[in-house]
């Protein structure tokens, strides 16, 4: 196996300054790849599946730490209509949940 000593340390270091748990996530499972582990047990340590660990090694090798950069996620799309959320919010803010058929 090749020496990875540089790439562990800035990984580490990358580690204690991450932002949110996604972040860390993913220097965590290049770490754990650069130390030998396969994708697999790297799967399990760290609740993603092996393809979700697949991607964050591709992308590490495509692009190095920049690679694994967390893009915006717009989330789920809406459920309710802009309309709906304003007679929600009306709602919400003038009534009691029993006035509109809770307990």
């Amino acid at each position: 196996m090749p020496n990875h000593k540089d790439e562990i340390e800035k990984l580490s270091t990358a580690m204690k300054e991450a932002k949110s748990k996604r972040a860390y996530e993913r220097y965590q499972a290049i770490y754990l790849h650069l130390q030998g582990y396969a994708k697999e047990e790297i799967a399990t340590i760290i609740g993603r599946s092996k393809k979700t660990i697949y991607n964050y090694i591709h992308a590490y090798a495509q692009r190095g730490l920049d690679g694994l950069e967390m893009k915006y996620s717009p989330g789920a799309p809406r459920r309710l209509t802009p309309e709906q959320e304003k007679e929600l919010a009306l709602i919400i803010e003038h009534q009691l949940p029993v006035d509109v058929g809770f307990e």
